[in-house]
């Protein structure tokens, strides 16, 4: 493209000079003219303000959402024992040659058990090869809620609203070696 030559026809995407802008906005025409404006029918207005109604509800359940993804890593947090190195951040169990195996969240540095860790296959884009790592419960949950919540392009998490129920209801924190929901 030539840029340089304003005179060449072929280029429609060039951008009038000087000269040729204030002789538009002389004659009160091309993009320095402003328009005069009708007022708005009333079909045009109602279409409007439900279009704006429409996205201030999708807004109000994104915020929802988010909320309740927030919740749930705030739950389990609230159920981590957290008894010390020999046991499970989250259950309490013992580690031990006969007890559940520790495990180190790649996220925290914590250790945590089997039943309380999820393992990740993570595949390398460029080559075939992957590598496992493993994730307490807690740090799976939280990358979940910033795929979910799309805070990972946001870099931060977006507004949210907490569910109602949550500041109502106290949440029951399970015995010492029980998982929440763990029927023996």
């Amino acid at each position: 493209m030539d840029f340089q030559n304003r005179n060449n026809t072929a280029n429609k995407f060039v951008c009038p000079s000087d000269r040729q802008l204030a002789l538009r906005a002389k004659l009160k025409a091309g993009w320095s003219s402003s328009k005069t404006s009708e007022p708005l029918r009333p079909e045009e207005q109602e279409a409007i303000i439900s279009v704006i109604r429409r996205n201030e509800e999708i807004e109000v359940a994104e915020r929802q959402r988010v909320g309740r993804l927030v919740e749930r890593v705030e739950k389990i947090k609230q159920h981590a024992v957290e008894r010390g190195p020999n046991c499970c951040r989250l259950c309490g169990d013992t580690f031990g040659i006969l007890r559940p195996q520790r495990i180190l969240c790649e996220d925290c540095r914590q250790s945590v058990c089997t039943k309380c860790s999820v393992d990740i296959n993570i595949r390398y884009h460029t080559s075939e090869r992957s590598r496992e790592i493993w994730l307490c419960r807690i740090c799976s949950e939280t990358r979940e809620m910033w795929k979910k919540s799309g805070a990972w392009f946001f870099k931060g998490l977006p507004k949210y609203d907490m569910p109602r129920s949550a500041s109502a209801t106290p949440i029951p924190n399970p015995g010492p070696g029980s998982m929440a929901g763990d029927t023996r």
